[in-house]
């Protein structure tokens, strides 16, 4: 069984109607949407993806690279690289992330954040505490 999560990024205002080259060399454009957001498939608890994604230590660029690559098995694993069609599992953009899977991961302010019952909490303060699950989640 896996423990999926969501990924997504606050578009940057300069990038909600920015077009982007797509990596099958289509243009995508966020249509002035505030969100991108893909589908993790694999360890989607703060020890799996909320860690990956500290430690990729990605600036807002590198993130946007991240998300638009698509819909990923693991942080590390673009269904793209594995002959997927980039159009099937493209980025979604919404005005707000939607938590559709167990966690949802938004890079913003420079930072990665979970959204945890009580609200947005930074991964890395979420990854600290000693009984993650009673504290954030219970």
């Amino acid at each position: 069984m896996s423990t999926r999560s969501n990924i997504a990024i606050k578009l940057k205002e300069e990038d909600r109607n920015r077009d982007f080259i797509a990596p099958d060399g289509s243009v995508f454009n966020p249509g002035g949407k505030s969100y991108l957001q893909i589908y993790c498939h694999f360890d989607g608890y703060p020890e799996g993806v909320g860690q990956d994604l500290i430690d990729a230590k990605f600036t807002y660029e590198e993130a946007l690279n991240f998300i638009m690559l698509g819909d990923h098995s693991t942080v590390k694993e673009a269904y793209i690289s594995r002959g997927e069609s980039w159009q099937d599992d493209k980025p979604r953009c919404y005005d707000e992330p939607i938590c559709q899977e167990e966690y949802l991961y938004c890079f913003m302010d420079d930072d990665w954040y979970v959204e945890t019952s009580k609200g947005w909490k930074l991964v890395s303060e979420v990854l600290e505490c000693e009984n993650i699950y009673d504290e954030y989640f219970g």
